[in-house]
């Protein structure tokens, strides 16, 4: 498998959330998933606020200031 490429991408792989039911829980597609996953500080707020909402997230307890913080890399 291959590494993730930032906190981001490995929260998402962690939930067990492939690249097709990100697209699908934020309205993106194609390529632009890739672009998001690879490059988190380039999602917009709706985008956080949708993933936010998945059950898997919400039952971790994260919110929108807890993802931002992950994708900015203060999660430490």
């Amino acid at each position: 498998m291959k590494k993730a490429n930032n906190d981001f991408e490995a929260l998402v792989r962690v939930l067990g959330i492939t690249k097709k039911r990100f697209g699908e829980i934020t309205g993106v597609k194609g390529s632009t998933i890739s672009k998001y996953l690879s490059n988190p500080t380039e999602l917009r707020l709706k985008h956080i606020s949708l993933f936010c909402k998945e059950e898997g997230v919400s039952k971790m307890g994260l919110g929108e200031e807890e993802v931002i913080n992950i994708i900015k890399g203060n999660d430490r």
